[in-house]
């Protein structure tokens, strides 16, 4: 996820949230196709 922000980009979803779906792809409940719609339905451009 550093990677997006040193791009200019930032997820836009709680910390709650986010550590679920990290947690959800950890233990193979989240595909690699289902982390990727969830990212591109929450990452924005960092408004600096």
């Amino acid at each position: 996820m550093r990677y997006l922000m040193l791009n200019g980009y930032e997820i836009e979803a709680s910390i709650d949230e986010q550590e679920q779906v990290i947690l959800s792809v950890a233990s193979g409940q989240m595909s690699r196709e289902n982390l990727s719609t969830w990212l591109n339905q929450h990452i924005t451009e960092r408004s600096e």
